[in-house]
């Protein structure tokens, strides 16, 4: 992928079209649904990220970007929606592929809101 000076630009551009412009889409698609849904308690949204959002390793900067604008879409889309969904966002860590996941604390309130990681960071 590169870094921020050597980084191509279509890997850029592919990186968000992956990570970014697909969430907008499939939730832009999601989202008539969930305010429907909420007559029976509202919907839920679940968000895949990465811990590489904050810590932008070397050489991974195209994807540390697109992860960090996911997290961005996240905490938009729990303000814009806050009676209708709840928001959580699961951040994997860099290095621990052991598929555990671990609750940070982090819950803020009226609209919920979570943070769920394999890594405290």
């Amino acid at each position: 992928m590169g870094t921020v000076a050597s980084g191509v630009l279509a890997d850029w551009s592919r990186q968000f079209e992956v990570n970014v412009f697909s969430l907008v889409a499939t939730l832009q698609a999601a989202l008539p649904a969930l305010r429907e849904s909420k007559r029976s308690g509202g919907g839920r949204v679940i968000i895949t990220s990465s811990a590489g959002s904050v810590a932008a390793p070397p050489g991974l900067a195209a994807y540390a970007a697109a992860k960090a604008a996911v997290n961005s879409i996240a905490h938009s889309l729990k303000n814009e929606e806050p009676s209708i969904i709840s928001v959580a966002i699961h951040v994997r860590g860099l290095y621990d592929c052991s598929g555990s996941w671990h609750i940070l604390s982090l819950t803020l309130r009226p609209q919920p809101f979570s943070l769920v990681s394999s890594r405290q960071i």
